[in-house]
Parts: C-alpha cells; structure tokens; sequence
C-alpha cells in the first residue's frame, strides 16, 4: 500500500512540477508536504522510470561511455559520440558536438587559442554566425603551408573569428623551420610574439591531435615529416604530436631535432588554459589522444565511440601489465 501511495505522490509531483510548470515551493506548499520531499520525489520518478527525458539533438552521443571516459582519465568533461559508416561522417559528428561543447562555454570577451587540422574544420563548420561580443581567436601554432587551405592556422582562425563575431590573430611563420636558431629568430619577432602573448591569456584552448600512427599525420602531408622521420620518432616512443610536438604515451615530449624548431605556443598554455579541448575522430590516434591526458594538456575530450573503447582498452592493458610485474616482484 505504501509503495503505492509513494507511486501515487511521485506522478502527482511530476504532473505539477513538468506539465503545470510549478516551482518545488509551489509545490510543497501546495501538497503540505517539505521542499526536499518534492525533490527527492522528482528523482526518485527519474529513478524509476515515472519521468523519461528525452534530448533532442543533431548528433548522438554515448552518455555512459563519456562518463566512463570522464571519470577514468580523471577529466573536467568528456563527450563520446555515435560513429558513422565512414571517416567523413564520424568527422562531421565529432565536428559538431565539439562546436556544441565550444558554445556552451564562450562567453563575451574571450580568447580562443586553436590549432589545425581536419576535426577543427569540420568543428567551425559547424558553428553558425552568434552574437558574440569581444572574442579573440588566436592561433597557437606556425602554419603548414601546403595541403588544403580550409584545414590549416590562418584559415581555420579567420572562420572561427567570422562565426563567433571576433578577430583573430595568427602566428606569420611556418609551424617548423630549418633549425632551432631559425626558430628562435622567430620568436623574437614583435608580431609573433604578441600573438603567443595573447594565447597565454586563452580561456579556451581547442586542438586537434596528430599521430605518428600512419599517414594520417599532418606534419607528412604538408611535407614537415618523412617515412623517415616518423620511424626515427616511433623508435624513441612517440605515439603523437600537440601543437606539432612530439609526445610518448605518458604525455612526455620526446627530446628530438623536431621539438627545437617548433613555431608554437608553450604546451604548458594548454595545462593554464581553463578548458582545454582535445578533439579526434580515429581509433588510430588513440595512443597519442592517451598520451595528451596523462601529460595533463587536455582537461576536456571530444572523441568517437571507437576511440574512447580503444582508449578504455589500452588503460585496462596498461593496468593489468602493472599488476603482473608487482606480482612477479
């Protein structure tokens, strides 16, 4: 009778509080009963399947994965969505729930540090023209330079400050030069060194994530890296690159020639940043998308369903290996 009567009580409440629009007071008021009575009567419908929610939106995500993401690797927040039959599509989902994420949390007057590549084209492309006031785009690292256009610094910067009603700035050099020296002659410049200067100050740090993996990498598309190169960085265990530095699987930058002609922002302005995003659309980037979490580079994640299930893997294989060797010791 009781379970009933509680059945009862928990209809009613949701019939007040979802169809009538009653606050919780007018509620309780209404009833006789305390404001936390209603509350826990309003959870207890979600609980028990009284009340269904249903979210209405342009790409599916996997809530119980994203949270298992989330709480695994120790993240600030982390969304996974549904794949699709190819590349392309999977990108587009990718594209447009990090568009979602990015605004639901600008805000007028902001800076916005962003790198290149295919998942942030597909990720502006999505954004439609706001009314924004005030934010900054800035770019975080050199340019390739060759490849398509739409998928590199300068541009990308352009369409996000076109669609977000800001200005933008971006970094005039390539993204790896001849030597360090060259590099550092860059730095110096007053207009490079304004732009890094304002990408110190960045709230929202968004960046794809590159792969040594196969020839998915940008650095070889735009003819930074050769089968060479990539050989000679997977021996010393790089598994990726952040802002075209080469990191392990434990985010730790690989001490190479490449790392020392960089034209970018300190990675450490990733870590400052208050949301840090990282966006990837491919199980093969996995390695390095782990990679970035341990070195602390991303507190927010973007990825495909493929992805975060590789990624749960290579953590449960990690673990195991440890419990095995403390075992043998």
């Amino acid at each position: 009778m009781e379970s009933n009567t509680k059945l009862m009580q928990m209809v009613r409440v949701a019939e007040l509080y979802y169809e009538q629009r009653l606050s919780q007071v007018e509620i309780s008021e209404m009833l006789g009963i305390s404001r936390s009575t209603v509350s826990r009567l309003l959870a207890d419908a979600h609980e028990q399947g009284v009340v269904e929610v249903t979210i209405h939106r342009p790409v599916e995500k996997v809530a119980r994965l994203s949270e298992m993401i989330r709480k695994t690797l120790g993240l600030r927040d982390a969304i996974v969505v549904r794949g699709g039959e190819t590349y392309e599509e999977v990108l587009n989902h990718v594209g447009l729930a990090t568009a979602e994420l990015l605004l639901s949390l600008l805000k007028d007057n902001m800076i916005l540090g962003i790198s290149w590549g295919v998942t942030l084209y597909h990720t502006v492309q999505s954004i439609q023209k706001s009314s924004f006031h005030g934010i900054e785009v800035v770019q975080l690292m050199g340019s390739l330079g060759q490849g398509n256009p739409a998928t590199d610094g300068p541009e990308l910067a352009l369409r996000f400050a076109e669609r977000l009603n800001g200005t933008y700035r971006i970094i005039n050099a390539p993204a790896l030069v001849r030597s360090k020296d060259v590099r550092d002659d860059l730095l110096q410049q007053p207009q490079i060194q304004t732009v890094i200067e304002r990408a110190s100050r960045a709230q929202i740090c968004l960046t794809g994530i590159g792969s040594f993996a196969d020839e998915m990498s940008s650095l070889m598309r735009a003819g930074y890296l050769t089968n060479e190169d990539r050989t000679t960085l997977r021996s010393e265990g790089a598994v990726g690159h952040i802002l075209s530095r080469p990191i392990d699987i434990n985010g730790n930058q690989i001490d190479s020639r490449f790392s020392d002609r960089v034209v970018a922002a300190p990675l450490d302005y990733l870590r400052k940043a208050e949301w840090s995003i990282g966006c990837s659309a491919s199980p093969l980037k996995a390695p390095a998308v782990l990679g970035a979490i341990r070195g602390k580079y991303y507190n927010t994640l973007v990825i495909d369903e493929a992805s975060a299930r590789e990624i749960l893997r290579l953590v449960e294989e990690k673990e195991r290996f440890e419990t095995e060797i403390s075992y043998s010791a």
